[in-house]
């Protein structure tokens, strides 16, 4: 109304000379026949430092949740439904932040297996969240990504809503299943290779030991493996100065009779950035029928 005002914010500066602000409301009224301002006066200080705050906290927030690589959304627990998405959720799964919001992952057709998410909110119910899910998703443009999933619920005004973070860790996943494969092959050579081969830690111990050349000496592949060396071989006095060598950094090629038989041996110092032996690498190849045939040869000539 005329002659009044409310609700104004205004700083005022105290005797102490610091700096607090009011919310002023006034009125202009008569007092003996004089036109004169009443007006109250709400300090408001700690209410706007705490405003402040939490505008602060929510900047804060949203750009840690946008600046995320990683999947982050906000939805509603009962059904699914997008709240919020991250600039990260568009990246990976190719829908928009104005397609998603307000529509759920099934009407997007992003859970490969709509009972992933079931499995992922009976989590949430019984433990409150969950971690390291691994899930296959379907990308707008319909390519199959796998995601490492991580959730926790929580109130969004009232609503008990689901927050989650997902990895795309697809890469990773192709990665170790193309080592898993490469390891396999070479494991299926090693297996079916005549020599034997092996390596050794620092320490000598073995770490691999495959081949058919084991049965020569009575063993069967990864029967030594943990063992050492140096102990198993210490009266093969040749062989143990050639893995002592080894050992230190020196690489070498000995024939040596080692369990009876007699075997062409190669040692082959693996060595670390800094030049420190990382492992050895050996292969043995059984070479007592060659030189049994070598040795009659020379005899029929002799």
């Amino acid at each position: 109304a005329e002659g009044r005002f409310s609700d104004l914010e205004a700083p005022f500066r105290m005797k102490d000379g610091s700096l607090r602000t009011g919310l002023v409301s006034g009125a202009f009224i008569q007092v003996g026949g004089e036109t004169c301002l009443l007006s109250v006066t709400r300090d408001i200080t700690e209410r706007k430092e705490a405003e402040a705050a939490i505008r602060y906290n929510e900047d804060k927030f949203t750009r840690a949740f946008h600046a995320s690589p990683d999947a982050i959304n906000l939805t509603r627990l009962s059904d699914g439904t997008y709240f919020e998405v991250s600039e990260g959720f568009e990246r990976i799964s190719g829908w928009s932040r104005e397609e998603a919001v307000g529509r759920t992952a099934l009407e997007l057709n992003i859970w490969v297996d709509p009972e992933d998410r079931e499995r992922a909110v009976a989590l949430i119910r019984e433990h409150g969240e969950y971690t390291g899910l691994e899930i296959a998703f379907r990308r707008k443009d319909g390519r199959i990504i796998t995601g490492q999933m991580s959730g926790k619920v929580m109130e969004v005004s009232g609503v008990l809503c689901l927050l989650s973070v997902t990895r795309d860790i697809t890469d990773r996943k192709l990665a170790e299943s193309t080592l898993r494969a490469t390891e396999q092959r070479l494991r299926t050579v090693l297996a079916n290779t005549e020599a034997v081969i092996y390596q050794l830690d620092p320490e000598g111990r073995f770490m691999l030991s495959e081949g058919l050349g084991l049965t020569h000496l009575g063993l069967v592949p990864g029967q030594v493996v943990g063992r050492n060396a140096l102990d198993l071989y210490q009266g093969d006095l040749e062989t143990v100065r050639q893995i002592q060598a080894a050992l230190a950094g020196k690489g070498s090629r000995l024939i040596a009779r080692t369990g009876g038989r007699l075997f062409d041996n190669f040692l082959t110092p693996v060595l670390d950035e800094q030049g420190r032996v990382e492992s050895v690498i050996g292969i043995a190849t059984d070479v007592t029928e060659r030189q049994q045939v070598e040795e009659a040869l020379r005899a029929e000539r002799g």
